[in-house]
């Protein structure tokens, strides 16, 4: 291990020789905020002759006077000494001799660095034959050797600094685009080994872990705030997380992807917002009590998941501009009507599956951006002629209610996936739908729709699903079976 010395030299008043002291912090530079440093005091008999003097690495408790004066940031730190610490025996190994110029190991002291910014310690040991109290000695101690100890005292001060161990803060806001890390996530992350899932493993080798995924069973919120080292981590994956706020020690770290499953429906706070560099553009989240206004602070969030989180109402989601996708399964969302969706001019993929109270669509037909929308399980029964408005949608799927599709859902030329599976009050499709000269997915089963509209058959259809249907079985019915073989469902 690398050491770091620190040479204190200094002079007795009352004697015509000196000795040199050696104190050594093990630890190597920079001292983090909570490490723990291993100060070792070494000393040198700098005389021509032998000098004795206790080994106050063992118990010899009262044979000496030491001082720990520690300071930080103008603030003392009080440290216990050895001789106030315990009433132990001493024996004759607690003395050690010294030959001329030969260098010993006398004290170690474990130091918590508890505090950031300036420290100033000074040292101080006085070592003499009249600091030993003979209740304490051995008998196999002799008064000759107790004699023999060598009067000196020593004390000089040292200053290091404590950093923030939680500082990641970069110079940039990013090291690596976004763009960049979605292409390394999904070809490089595994085959080079930066992808950790034990916490004791990712601490061991700090500069290699780029994703995380812990179990958060067993460990305790300082274990969570240890994750700040990890300066290079982009995707953390906490489960369940029991703690009822988020540190801001992870909040200070520049990740890229976010996943927090809490543990027996904890409520957790933000205090600190959950990205104070703001560079999370994917965040999947149950929340309890609420949705966290803190979400609404990160700008360059694209993908938001929020499913399964009891929550009624979305808030105004219009400061997150460059959000895209949005899924939010199996809420209790009851109306989409306060949450701006239009204002998100980038927004491309909603799902709101399994949220029996919305009922009304027409917030998101003004939603001109959007590719992919998925409403399945809602009580939404009408699909309105403004969904002409959605002119990039790319994909619908609507189950369990709707009871008619209007004629302008035609209009969607670029639709490459309609599934209306599951509304079984449907009876009618519509014959616009042949317009769709992109559509590859087409999903009717266990609907009431009777007959396919004459020229369905023309698309460059892919795949159909019409099972559970009592649909007539007509020439395009055949056409199209006979065309996609098994990937005609019927």
């Amino acid at each position: 291990m690398k050491k770091i010395f620190i040479f204190i030299i200094f002079c007795y008043s009352w004697s015509l020789f000196a000795q040199e002291i050696e104190v050594v912090i093990k630890e190597p530079t920079p001292y983090k905020l909570d490490q723990i440093i291993n100060i070792e005091v070494y000393l040198t008999n700098t005389t021509d002759s032998l000098i004795t003097c206790f080994d106050s690495r063992g118990a010899s408790w009262d044979s000496f006077k030491e001082v720990w004066d520690l300071n930080v940031a103008s603030q003392y730190v009080e440290i216990l000494p050895l001789n106030n610490a315990h009433d132990h025996y001493f024996s004759d190994s607690t003395f050690i001799t010294f030959q001329p110029s030969e260098t010993r190991l006398i004290r170690t002291h474990f130091i918590s660095l508890e505090e950031t910014g300036l420290y100033s310690l000074t040292y101080t040991q006085e070592q003499s034959p009249d600091f030993v109290q003979k209740k304490y000695a051995d008998n196999s101690v002799s008064d000759s050797l107790v004699k023999e100890v060598t009067v000196f005292k020593a004390s000089h001060n040292i200053k290091f600094e404590v950093l923030n161990n939680y500082d990641t803060t970069m110079g940039k806001l990013v090291d690596m685009p976004w763009e960049e890390w979605k292409d390394y996530r999904n070809s490089k992350l595994y085959s080079r080994k930066k992808h950790f899932d034990n916490i004791y493993d990712a601490l061991k080798n700090p500069k290699d872990v780029y994703s995380l995924t812990l179990y958060c069973n067993g460990l305790t919120i300082e274990d969570i705030k240890r994750l700040a080292r990890l300066k290079n981590l982009r995707k953390l994956i906490l489960r369940n997380y029991e703690f009822s706020f988020f540190p801001k020690e992870i909040a200070e770290l520049n990740l890229y992807e976010l996943t927090l499953m809490p543990k027996n429906e904890a409520v957790i706070t933000f205090p600190e917002g959950l990205s104070k560099n703001n560079t999370i553009r994917k965040l999947c989240a149950k929340f309890y009590g609420g949705f966290p206004e803190q979400l609404l602070t990160l700008k360059h969030l694209s993908y938001l998941d929020i499913s399964n989180c009891p929550i009624k109402t979305l808030p105004m989601l219009d400061s997150l501009q460059n959000l895209e996708v949005l899924i939010a399964n199996n809420c209790k969302i009851s109306t989409l009507r306060n949450a701006n969706l239009h204002k998100l001019s980038k927004i491309k993929d909603l799902n709101f599956s399994g949220n029996k109270g919305i009922n009304d669509l027409t917030p998101l037909l003004k939603c001109t951006s959007l590719e992919f929308l998925v409403i399945n399980r809602t009580s939404i029964d009408t699909i309105s002629h403004d969904i002409e408005n959605l002119k990039k949608l790319k994909k619908l799927s609507v189950s369990n209610g709707l009871t008619m599709v209007t004629d302008s859902i035609g209009n969607l030329e670029d639709m490459r996936y309609l599934s209306l599976g599951g509304n079984r009050k449907l009876s009618h499709l519509p014959q616009s739908i042949t317009k769709m000269k992109n559509l590859l997915h087409l999903d009717i089963s266990n609907t009431k729709i009777e007959v396919l509209p004459e020229g369905i058959a023309e698309l460059p259809l892919e795949k159909v699903l019409i099972y559970n249907t009592s649909c007539e079985i007509t020439k395009e019915y055949k056409a199209l079976r006979k065309r996609l073989g098994s990937k005609f469902k019927e």
